[in-house]
C-alpha cells in the first residue's frame, strides 16, 4: 500500500484509527520535514549574516 497523506486522511476518517506501519511512515514524514526545516533555518540565518554584514560599514580591526 503507498501511503499518502490522502491516503491517511481518508482511513482515519473511515476507521479511526492507524496501523503501526502507517504510524512510522508519519514519524520518518516528521523526521525528513524537521531535518529540511533545520536546513533551511541554517541557509536562511547565513544568508541574512551575509546580507547584514554586506551592509555593515564597520572594518574590521579599526584604524
Amino acid at each position: 500500500m503507498g501511503l499518502t497523506y490522502d491516503v491517511l486522511k481518508t482511513k482515519v476518517k473511515s476507521e479511526g484509527k492507524f496501523t503501526l506501519e502507517e504510524l512510522m511512515w508519519m514519524v520518518d514524514k516528521m523526521k525528513e520535514m524537521d531535518r529540511t526545516l533545520d536546513s533551511v533555518k541554517k541557509t536562511t540565518e547565513e544568508r541574512l549574516s551575509r546580507i547584514e554584514s554586506k551592509d555593515d560599514d564597520h572594518i574590521p580591526g579599526g584604524i
